[in-house]
């Protein structure tokens, strides 16, 4: 899964997908695309199998990447909203990744402040809290040529569809039924998380 792209050749591009990024409404809307499915699990669909690739792989074809990309601190918080703290049942997707997490040693049902804390033992461990930089620039070297901001994603998603007019409207998967992230911080786990994601943070221009 980590540095995975999905190939659009027809329309002479790639999708690099990170995690807690939008991944899952991207895939969507590519599967929407090639096969008329509105997916319940996309990780799981076949157009992901025909279509994966790593960055590499996709700039080796000619192909141009983009990415979507986030404020580090927002992701951390979409993941533990969405994976560790209390909630009801989820979807497939939730489910599975609740599970490989608490396998790593993260503890389910955590305060955001004690997850935090499990992140800085165990970052690299799990594609949910490894850096993006990890994605789209690993070892130092850039593997995409457009990064889309998630904070203006409509607007960055258009320049996506303006070279495959068959993509449809980004659909909004696992949305957050929380407020600003900024609220989730004191100054402990706020200085904590930006020393965890400061190469993401300075990369990616958000600091």
């Amino acid at each position: 899964m980590f540095n995975t792209c999905l190939r659009i050749p027809e329309a002479g591009i790639a999708v690099l997908g990170i995690p807690k990024c939008a991944c899952q409404s991207v895939w969507s809307a590519v599967i929407e695309a090639v096969s008329g499915e509105r997916p319940d699990d996309p990780p799981r669909h076949p157009v992901i199998a025909e279509r994966r690739c790593t960055a590499a792989e996709a700039k080796a074809e000619g192909l141009f990447v983009f990415a979507v990309v986030r404020h580090p601190l927002d992701r951390l918080v979409s993941l533990w909203g969405n994976k560790i703290a209390p909630a009801g049942s989820g979807d497939k997707t939730r489910t599975r990744g609740m599970k490989a997490l608490q396998k790593q040693g993260y503890t389910l049902g955590a305060s955001f402040s004690q997850f935090v804390g499990e992140v800085a033992e165990r970052r690299d461990i799990n594609q949910h809290t490894l850096p993006q930089t990890e994605f789209c620039a690993p070892g130092g070297v850039w593997s995409v040529d457009e990064l889309i901001r998630f904070e203006s994603l409509p607007e960055g998603w258009e320049i996506v569809r303006e070279r495959w007019p068959a993509l449809p409207a980004l659909p909004h998967r696992n949305p957050s039924a929380r407020g600003d992230w900024r609220g989730m911080y004191d100054d402990d786990t706020g200085s904590l998380a930006r020393s965890l994601y400061r190469r993401d943070l300075i990369l990616l221009g958000y600091e």
